[in-house]
């Protein structure tokens, strides 16, 4: 079940509209491999591939989706881990596995985009110089 060109452009409009209040970065890419068992590992490649380490405050969040195994990951940059738990992390996970996988797909990613959006604007507060560091557009692979 691939996402089509229209349902991209409302996950891309939910992460500029989430990344207007921080300096901080969301991506969000959609794995379709039927094998995959979707980890913080796969998250951790596909964010290094992107270069979201590449981020001047290491502020950036992957949303690691599999919508054909409905499965998900997130992976948070060093900058994000050193303002939030632990316990921070878990809670956030089983809020939006509820947002992803028990609601239509791409308002469950609007959602979770949105969440991520009002955490990073807490900790890392859009200013006046930030500039957008990484493209907005969702990433993709079988």
């Amino acid at each position: 079940m691939k996402l089509s060109s229209l349902q991209k452009k409302q996950i891309v409009t939910a992460i500029r509209h989430a990344e207007n209040k921080t300096s901080g970065e969301i991506r969000v890419h959609l794995s379709y491999s039927k094998n995959e068992e979707v980890s913080v590992s796969h998250a951790q490649a596909q964010f290094e591939k992107l270069k979201m380490h590449l981020t001047k405050d290491r502020n950036g969040i992957l949303l690691y989706i599999n919508p054909v195994m409905r499965k998900f990951a997130l992976y948070g940059d060093v900058g994000i881990h050193t303002k939030l738990s632990p316990d921070y992390w878990e809670n956030l996970k089983n809020s939006l596995r509820t947002k992803i996988q028990e609601t239509n797909l791409v308002s469950g990613i609007m959602l979770a985009v949105e969440e991520l959006g009002h955490q990073l604007k807490d900790h890392f507060p859009f200013e006046k110089q930030d500039q957008n560091e990484l493209k907005d557009d969702v990433s993709e692979s079988e």
